[in-house]
């Protein structure tokens, strides 16, 4: 009897062992993401687990890269080692880490960029080794068994000299992206960066540059290497800096130039005028430092490459002047893409809007536009619009606002959100271009009478943060899908008809209370935000529960740390997830009925046992009587 107990017993333990190895197996294959950051490790320790995936170390007082120091990682792909004091690396570090694609070892101390052990990290595909203490740039020979790396960032504002790298490693690299920190160079081996060739884009930073033959030299070499060239951080108030730009421009291939946060003056106007006479096809203009006024002259050009440009984040709202010539309207029909964010527009003259024929794609952010000054009495502006966005201007009359843009035919995306757009008392008809398919009206001033006066072809809506109370009138909507109300003062849902189409509705920050699962039920979303609303948790409230309990988090978005009780008080802070309501006090009449059948039961139990005693004890008298009766016979 006891072997077959103990086989039992053995193949039970077998089977939880088995359980619990798999278990295992099944967390350690999780891929971890470990945060040290900022903690003054290794003064004080961080855990690693062998399966981190991702690890960051940066801002702490990391010294030296041992050999073990990452030899248990085997599975790490991504480490964050920048703003330590790193001067030491171990030639056999990192050759366990062999699936290591991203290295951030910037803002360190390393001597020379040859310290890192680049052989033993053949999956890297990012590495940054910038703003370290080499004063030499130059790729060593270790770099060509990066087969995979497409992004490089190195160079830092004390180095002195760019050399050439190893023909080999040159060969044997396909790099596509290249940031290079060149602040003071006094020494440049012509020829350096043009052996990088065929990159999506090279960064030049070269703040404080003074040394302009050697700033012209690294531009020539580039300039053929690249399809896009960003430079960073320079001061083109000095006229040599400017020259080399302009010539590097018109000799160039480039499609692409980025200017970003450049000190410019009024005497340097010319970059839109080189880049007419170039094959430039986009100029990104952001953060600039201005001084006096730039009346930029477009001068003549044959045939104009140039399609989209963006200007954006000046802080001299008067530096920008666009005075009528013979070419400007050249000029105008050849962009497809304009972008004016943050440089103080306040007018947009009729000339340059009906001119702009092939222009696809509008953002004029944040600026002083309204709906007189963007559209000033123009026949046809922007006739060929698909995607305008104007939010944080002065724009006030939503009517006013759409007859203005009804031409435009072919306008699908429209954003204008954080202005002033309400609706007058007697607004009137509206009629929007039949081509809207995504319109943003958040943080504005508009009310429930909206829906009378939107575009029945909308996919998306959003009229987050406005003043909306009851949402009607929205069943013609017949494509809308997703629906956002953020923000606003809706009290109810209940009784809310919904087109079929609605996918996505975010209702969340409004002022509900209750919400009942029928009206829930009824939507055919497949996600829904409600949180953050002062919901009142009572016994009606538990099929709601119910009903967010058993959907995913992806369709009840924030569930459930957004969906918290503001009453009762008893309550208050609680999540929707963490209440229970007693069973009784929230079914009262069939607690009642329990009680009833409970009393009634008990009472017939009484009853019964009433009468068995009673026939007991009477049974019993009438035997004591009949034995009285047969001792008195025998007497």
């Amino acid at each position: 009897m006891m072997r077959p107990l103990y086989f039992l017993w053995s193949a039970r333990t077998l089977v939880a062992i088995m359980t619990m190895m798999m278990e295992a197996k099944c967390i350690t294959d999780i891929e971890l993401v470990v945060n040290c950051s900022s903690t003054t490790y290794p003064d004080v320790s961080c855990s690693t687990p062998p399966n981190t995936a991702s690890l960051d170390l940066s801002h702490n007082n990391v010294k030296t890269i041992s050999e073990s120091m990452f030899s248990t990682l085997q599975k790490l792909q991504k480490l964050y080692l920048q703003f330590n004091q790193i001067s030491f690396v171990n030639p056999l570090a990192f050759q366990n880490n062999p699936v290591l694609e991203y290295l951030d070892i910037s803002h360190n101390d390393l001597p020379e960029i040859s310290a890192l052990p680049l052989t033993h990290l053949p999956a890297l595909t990012y590495l940054d080794i910038s703003n370290n203490a080499y004063e030499v740039i130059q790729l060593a020979p270790s770099f060509g068994s990066l087969k995979h790396l497409q992004r490089l960032k190195l160079g830092n504002s004390h180095a002195v000299s760019i050399q050439k790298n190893p023909v080999k490693v040159t060969e044997e690299l396909d790099i596509k992206e290249v940031h290079l920190v060149a602040g003071k160079i006094k020494e440049y081996e012509p020829g350096s960066l043009e052996a990088l060739k065929n990159m999506d884009l090279v960064t030049l930073e070269a703040e404080n540059c003074q040394e302009f033959d050697k700033m012209y030299l690294m531009l020539s070499d580039i300039c053929n290497s690249t399809k896009a060239l960003k430079l960073m951080k320079l001061d083109l108030r000095q006229t040599s800096v400017a020259l080399f730009i302009n010539d590097t421009i018109l000799k160039s291939n480039i499609k692409q130039l980025i200017l970003q946060d450049l000190s410019v003056s009024g005497a340097y106007c010319s970059v839109i005028q080189y880049a007419l006479k170039s094959n430039l096809e986009e100029v990104i203009i952001e953060g600039l430092h201005a001084e006096g006024i730039c009346n930029i002259a477009l001068g003549t050009f044959e045939r104009c490459h140039l399609k989209k440009l963006s200007v954006k984040d000046i802080d001299n709202e008067a530096f920008l002047i666009f005075e009528p010539q013979p070419t400007l309207n050249k000029f105008m029909e050849c962009l497809t893409g304009l972008s004016a964010i943050h440089i103080g527009e306040s007018f947009f003259p009729c000339p340059m809007s009906e001119n702009l024929k092939h222009l696809t794609t509008l953002n004029v952010s944040h600026n002083y536009l309204d709906d007189k000054n963007m559209f000033p009495h123009c026949k046809m502006p922007f006739p060929a619009l698909q995607s305008l966005a104007i939010d944080y201007n002065h724009f006030e009359h939503l009517v006013i606002f759409g007859n203005k843009i009804s031409h435009m035919k072919d306008l699908a995306n429209l954003t204008a959100s954080h202005n002033k757009i309400h609706l007058e008392p007697q607004p009137g008809t509206v009629a929007w271009p039949k081509s809207l398919k995504r319109m943003d009206l958040g943080w504005n001033q508009l009310s429930d009478e909206v829906f009378l006066y939107l575009p029945e072809t909308l996919e998306m809506l959003d009229l987050s943060h406005n003043y909306i109370d009851t949402v009607t009138n929205i069943q013609g909507m017949k494509n809308l899908a997703d629906l956002r109300l953020s923000g606003n003062r809706i009290k109810s849902l209940n009784g809310l008809r919904l087109p079929p189409s609605v996918l996505r509705l975010y209702v969340d920050l409004n002022n509900i209370t209750t919400l009942s699962t029928a009206t829930v039920s009824s939507f055919s979303v497949t996600a829904l935000d409600f949180s953050g609303n002062p919901l009142h948790c009572d016994c009606d409230t538990e099929p709601l529960i119910r009903y967010c309990r058993a959907m995913s988090e992806t369709k009840v978005l924030g569930w459930p740390s957004g969906y918290r009780c503001q009453t009762p008080e008893s309550l208050r802070g609680e999540t929707l997830q963490q209440i229970s309501l007693p069973w009784p006090s929230c079914n009262r009449a069939a607690f009642a009925c329990i009680i009833i059948c409970c009393c009634l039961s008990l009472s017939a139990l009484c009853y019964i046992l009433y009468l068995k005693l009673r026939k007991r004890s009477a049974y019993s008298t009438l035997s004591a009587l009949r034995n009285r009766n047969r001792n008195q016979g025998h007497t």
